[in-house]
């Protein structure tokens, strides 16, 4: 069954996105929160998942770059860049290529998520895993 990764250092922004999952027709897939990136590795280590979804700050690291390099080195699932800030406030003019997506945390909903994994994983998102 696919499974998901949520990693952001705020426990109380996991909280909100599994709640909002649930409300979704992914609600029955296993979802792991991580509020940094050494726990993320370690899910990643036990078992392979469909999406990854990567909050731009990640203490110690004070950019998306070294978190990222390093979830791309155990895993090839895609990877969602989200973030409260503008990407000309993060220095990009566009979306890296390395990114499948991008959440910007003022457009987070259900409905979001739910057509976010769906424009990712494609329609046949049942059968899909890394």
């Amino acid at each position: 069954m696919p499974a998901l990764l949520f990693i952001d250092d705020r426990s109380r922004m996991l909280d909100l996105i599994g709640h909002m999952m649930k409300a979704t027709r992914f609600h029955d897939w296993p979802l792991r929160m991580a509020r940094n990136l050494e726990t993320a590795e370690q899910y990643l280590a036990e078992a392979p998942v469909s999406m990854i979804f990567l909050d731009n700050y990640l203490p110690p690291h004070r950019s998306f770059h070294i978190p990222l390099q390093r979830l791309q080195a155990i895993s090839s699932a895609p990877i969602v860049l989200m973030t409260a800030s503008d990407l000309e406030d993060l220095g990009e003019t566009e979306l890296p290529e390395d990114f499948a997506g991008f959440l910007p945390k003022a457009e987070l909903s259900t409905p979001r998520l739910e057509s976010l994994i769906s424009e990712i994983l494609g329609e046949g998102t049942a059968s899909k895993s890394e």
